[in-house]
């Protein structure tokens, strides 16, 4: 019997015991024990700029610094819990959040640092701590886009006040859908572990008359369920694996595109997992090399519109001299993941090179 028939027959397919252990299993893995499994990287992310925003002192207009350059998933959140956003600009040469214009952009209603690491490429998160610890403000990591990779040698997942990983289809592994958080205090993980489940804690057993008695506060159902687990429990035994390659393929990719066009700078101290990988071409001609790699079979897209452009989002954008401007002007992405093979990337890059001198 295949494990994913062993839940369904189990009689056990909601959160339960598969649930428990590939929480366990993936902290252990991340190396933060410290670690709550959601329903999605979204979810994740909106408990986490909850936690946030209930910790902090109490302000009648609450908002987080964050970065435009991201999936709109990384700040729906935000608005989602009542807290408006402010626009820090990005490094031009990262396409990651600058620590300079979060000192800039935070006020005295900041309630929290939103980022993301582009691509699988850890920003510059020792800059970034210093000007959260000047301001007394906790940061949260998207790091959908970031699994396996590291900062100053160290898992993303150990580094800030929360980490948030995705699941989703097309992610490093999947559990078809499904996330993770990663906190640095215990009481948050606790707190979100209830928060998750309408605010009550599922994992205490429940009085048959009494039902719970505690409860942390107005929750969600974003919990995850046994099927995605055991889904997960399977696709982290390969996940050494899945980020070796996705680290092989990028380096091959870029060797062999060096000179045709640019890459965002790693920042010191990163070793990314790269995703994606992005590539940096001519503004004007952005459009011309990605029809030409489409017409040659090979997937590309910018993957990600800058936010600062969607009015619902309830802020000006950045404008077009800013460096989120210039970055997304120039980015383009194509694959580098664990299942292409040596002749798949040599196509890849033969492709680009056509297309890039024939734009």
């Amino acid at each position: 019997m295949s494990v994913l028939e062993e839940v369904l027959f189990s009689g056990y397919i909601a959160q339960g015991p598969k649930s428990d252990e590939f929480e366990k299993r993936f902290g252990e893995w991340v190396g933060n024990p410290n670690t709550v499994l959601t329903s999605s990287c979204t979810g994740a992310l909106a408990l986490s700029v909850r936690q946030a925003l209930d910790s902090g002192e109490p302000t009648e207009k609450p908002n987080v610094v964050s970065t435009p350059m991201t999936c709109i998933a990384t700040n729906t959140p935000i608005r989602e819990a009542g807290a408006a956003i402010k626009w820090a600009d990005v490094e031009e040469d990262t396409g990651n959040i600058s620590a300079a214009s979060i000192d800039e952009t935070i006020d005295e209603d900041t309630r929290a640092i939103m980022l993301v690491h582009w691509s699988g490429m850890p920003a510059d998160l020792d800059a970034i701590h210093r000007v959260a610890q000047k301001h007394g403000v906790p940061v949260v990591e998207d790091s959908a886009h970031a699994l396996g990779a590291l900062y100053k040698s160290k898992k993303i997942g150990n580094h800030s006040e929360y980490a948030c990983f995705s699941f989703q289809a097309i992610k490093h592994i999947t559990t078809i859908e499904g996330g993770a958080v990663a906190c640095k205090k215990p009481e948050d993980a606790e707190r979100i572990t209830k928060l998750r489940w309408f605010g009550l804690n599922r994992k205490e057993q429940r009085d048959s008359i009494k039902g719970f008695e505690e409860y942390a506060g107005a929750g969600y159902k974003m919990n995850t369920n046994d099927v995605s687990s055991a889904i997960g429990l399977e696709q982290l035994k390969y996940l050494d694996g899945i980020v070796t390659r996705h680290k092989e393929n990028a380096k091959t990719l870029k060797s062999e595109l060096d000179g045709t066009v640019g890459f965002p700078r790693v920042a010191d101290g990163a070793d990314p997992s790269y995703w994606i990988l992005t590539i940096l071409v001519e503004p004007d001609k952005k459009r011309a090399i990605s029809d030409s790699l489409s017409a040659q079979g090979i997937d590309n897209s910018v993957s990600h519109t800058r936010n600062d452009i969607y009015k619902g989002l309830g802020n000006e954008a950045l404008g077009d001299d800013s460096a989120v401007a210039r970055f997304d002007a120039r980015k383009l992405n194509i694959p580098c993941g664990w299942w292409l093979t040596q002749d798949d990337l040599q196509r890849i890059a033969n492709a680009t090179k056509e297309a890039v001198k024939n734009a």
